[in-house]
């Protein structure tokens, strides 16, 4: 049996090869953790703890860039507080964000 997080990244790389070459429209991976370090201490990486599996922009037809967040998400797959808050926060900034749980999905965010 595969783990959720095995399905999500399997959709999240569709998603990248689907989306990854349209014009007007940049997607990044956005890993987000700590690496520990042998000798002692951590340094994290990525934009922030609940930030998006996906960020990056669009290009809206008036030339300006519209920042854009994914949260790929299985059909069970739930959001943490930390995810809900990123979205959230990006939505009320003038940025597209959403939950995403098929190519379909993205494809009707970004009509």
């Amino acid at each position: 049996m595969r783990s959720r997080r095995h399905d999500e990244t399997r959709l999240l790389r569709a998603i990248l090869r689907t989306f990854g070459a349209r014009p007007g429209l940049r997607l990044f991976r956005n890993s987000v953790g700590m690496v520990r370090l042998p000798g002692g201490g951590a340094i994290p990486y990525g934009l922030c703890p609940g930030s998006a599996d996906l960020v990056g922009w669009r290009t809206l037809p008036s030339g300006v860039a519209q920042f854009v967040a994914l949260e790929v998400k299985t059909s069970s797959g739930h959001l943490a507080p930390a995810q809900r808050a990123f979205l959230l926060a990006v939505v009320q900034a003038g940025g597209l964000a959403a939950v995403v749980r098929s190519l379909d999905d993205v494809e009707r965010l970004l009509r």
